[in-house]
């Protein structure tokens, strides 16, 4: 009997802009890519989104607040 094997999908692109989000979006913005306003995570992190149909690219990145958040749970600071 042949083991049927799902076939992967992609579900979403994610690029860590860490503290850059601002900067990232706009050069996104200016690439020609429509973005969705500003999101905010509990754990601190944000994140831009381009979507395209049923996935999309997600800028994530994280603001002075979401530094220490970001410590804590890995040890580091994330440009450090």
């Amino acid at each position: 009997m042949a083991i049927s094997v799902p076939i992967p999908r992609l579900g979403h692109v994610v690029i860590n802009v860490a503290d850059q989000l601002d900067e990232a979006s706009a050069l996104f913005r200016r690439l020609g890519f429509q973005l969705t306003e500003r999101g905010h995570h509990s754990l601190g992190s944000s994140n831009h989104l381009a979507v395209f149909g049923d996935n999309y690219l997600e800028l994530l990145g994280f603001s002075s607040r979401g530094a220490p958040v970001y410590v804590r749970m890995c040890g580091s600071h994330p440009l450090a």
